[in-house]
């Protein structure tokens, strides 16, 4: 014995309802809700005409809608990863994020380049294996799982890459997401064939003098 105007106070609801019953085309709206858990929240209502013994009658559906402000939220996120993609692809380091079992979830221009991965490529879910090779995988994997449980890990490595043999020294963390303490591996890693090879100059020079 309710009427719509008493849950939905100003009109336009009943008005909806009214149209979608005399043109039997169904109609969906947004309409502020006073429910017991959250009063006032915005809700997508659904009406649609069906037929009784007595005559048409509406089937009047809500359901939460997103707040106004969830899409200027979520474009701020969209923008803040766009910068936070931008700052990794602008360091030399080359950076990669991968989840536990080791599959990428995404490399900065730098690493990309190292293992010749297209820039515009979508490597999220590719194995570290298949793109560096099972020798090399299975050379890193022991300090990737180590950084995951035990906390970041320094090494050093020299794998042959185009006929040359860099020294690449990596440092690999955790990935922290909320609760989770160990979500994947952040590895960053740096070239320091040349420091190294200055260093042994440096050392030849002193050794004469």
């Amino acid at each position: 014995g309710v009427s719509l105007r008493d849950l939905i106070p100003d009109g336009h609801a009943e008005a909806t309802v009214r149209l979608c019953i005399e043109t039997g085309h169904s109609r969906t709206f947004k309409q502020p809700l006073r429910t017991t858990a959250k009063p006032g929240i915005s809700h997508s209502l659904h009406a649609i005409r069906l037929s009784d013994g007595i005559g048409p009658v509406a089937l009047l559906t809500a359901s939460p809608s997103e707040p106004d402000d969830a899409v200027p939220a979520q474009g701020r996120i969209a923008e803040r990863n766009l910068v936070l993609k931008q700052a990794m692809d602008a360091s030399p380091s080359m950076i990669a994020v991968f989840d536990r079992r080791h599959r990428f979830i995404d490399a900065n221009r730098a690493y990309r380049d190292r293992w010749q991965i297209p820039h515009d490529q979508d490597i999220a879910g590719v194995s570290l294996e298949s793109v560096i090779g099972r020798d090399r995988y299975f050379i890193v994997k022991p300090m990737l799982d180590s950084a995951r449980s035990d906390g970041a890990v320094t090494f050093e490595v020299n794998f042959e890459v185009d006929g040359k043999r860099p020294l690449l020294r990596s440092t690999a963390m955790p990935l922290r997401l909320g609760q989770d303490d160990s979500a994947g591996i952040i590895v960053a890693a740096e070239d320091i064939t040349e420091n190294t090879a200055t260093s042994a100059a440096l050392a030849g020079t002193e050794d004469l003098l």
